[in-house]
C-alpha cells in the first residue's frame, strides 16, 4: 500500500524540487509552448515562490522517496489557491497527486474556497480535480494557441 506524506520544503530542497517540477511539467511543456510553464523556471524563480509570503511549499513523498511537489498560495484568510502540482512522470496516474492534494488541504482548516486551473484538455487533471470536489467555475483563460486554462473551485463547509 502506497504511503503518501507531505512535508514542508526548506530552502535546501530548492534544487531536488525544481529538479522535480521540470520532469513532470516538461512534457506538458513540448505540448503548449507556454512561456510560463513550471518547466521553464529557474532555482532562483523557485526559490522567490518559496520565499514568498503566503506561499508554502511541500515535497510529496511515496514512502521515503520525493515524487513530486505541491505549492499553496493564500490570498486572504479563508481563500487559497492549488498554484502547482507536480508529480514525477513515473509516478503519475497512480492517485498520487489526488492523496497530496487532500493532504495539502487538510493542513489548512481555516480554508473556505480553495481554487485552481489547468489545460482545459487535461481528463485526467479533470477526474483528479472533480473527484475531490472541484468544480468548474466556467473561467477560461487562452494563453497561446495551443493552451487553454480552465479554473475550478471548491467551498468547504467550516469544520467544527
Amino acid at each position: 500500500m502506497m504511503h503518501i506524506n507531505l512535508l514542508k520544503a526548506e530552502k535546501k530542497d530548492v534544487l531536488i524540487l525544481l529538479e522535480v517540477q521540470k520532469l513532470a511539467f516538461k512534457p506538458l511543456y513540448e505540448i503548449y509552448h507556454d512561456e510560463q510553464s513550471p518547466y521553464l523556471h529557474t532555482t532562483a524563480d523557485m526559490q522567490a515562490r518559496m520565499d514568498m509570503p503566503g506561499s508554502d511549499c511541500y515535497k510529496i513523498l511515496l514512502d521515503e522517496t520525493i515524487v513530486g511537489v505541491v505549492r499553496i498560495v493564500q490570498h486572504n484568510p479563508t481563500r487559497f489557491q492549488l498554484v502547482s502540482v507536480s508529480i514525477l512522470p513515473e509516478y503519475q496516474n497512480r492517485g498520487i497527486a489526488q492523496k497530496a492534494i487532500a493532504l495539502a488541504e487538510s493542513l489548512y482548516p481555516e480554508a473556505q474556497t480553495w481554487s485552481l486551473d489547468f489545460p482545459i484538455d487535461r481528463p485526467m487533471n479533470k477526474k483528479c480535480y472533480e473527484n475531490l470536489g472541484y468544480r468548474d467555475t466556467g473561467r477560461r483563460e487562452r494563453i497561446n494557441e495551443r493552451l487553454t486554462l480552465a479554473f475550478y473551485e471548491k467551498s468547504v463547509s467550516m469544520r467544527a
